[in-house]
């Protein structure tokens, strides 16, 4: 059983990874959250699900956050915030929801594992989580440590936030879904 050995695997590159980031980077993107209208995010297949994953703590957090392509998705405008998750910093649709983000003036926040790529010289601010570079196919197919390492990522922003505002998890509780 291989079980535990990729549990292990997947904790030390996420790790390796989470360590490598740059703190100015980090501070940079929470502070975007701040000064920007309205946030927006999008990623596709598993790093869209840690995207809604994101989007969900931040509107815990009090913040106005939309899912792109959800049909209750305002116009991206100029003030507004885009956060785009691809790992490839190369996938269709991303870069063409970065196209149109710039062409409406929202500050474009990419986070992948490419910070060279097509999508990352399209952003304002690139936040490089190299995850996957060196991966085994058997342990971690396909974006699996980039998509998991996303996840972890945005958790410890989250973390990050709950300190720096003040918030207590009584009062993002508040916030959180009642009907279910």
């Amino acid at each position: 059983m291989i079980f535990k050995e990729c549990a292990s695997y997947l904790m030390q590159k996420i790790n390796e990874g989470i360590d490598g980031l740059d703190e100015c980077v980090i501070n940079d993107m929470i502070e975007s959250f701040f000064e920007c209208n309205r946030m927006f995010i999008y990623g596709v297949g598993r790093s869209g699900l840690a995207s809604k994953g994101f989007a969900m703590r931040l509107m815990h957090l009090g913040f106005r956050i939309y899912v792109m392509g959800e049909t209750v998705s305002p116009t991206v405008g100029e003030g507004d915030l885009m956060i785009l998750v691809s790992g490839s910093g190369r996938t269709n649709s991303v870069m063409k929801i970065a196209q149109l983000s710039k062409e409406m003036r929202a500050k474009l926040v990419v986070i992948t594992a490419e910070k060279n790529s097509p999508l990352g010289e399209l952003a304002d601010l690139v936040v490089p989580l190299n995850i996957q570079k060196e991966k085994d196919p058997k342990l971690a197919p396909l974006g699996t440590l980039f998509e998991d390492g996303a996840m972890i990522f945005f958790d410890c922003i989250i973390a990050e936030l709950l300190e720096r505002m003040g918030e207590t998890e009584e009062r993002m509780t508040a916030r959180h879904a009642s009907l279910e």
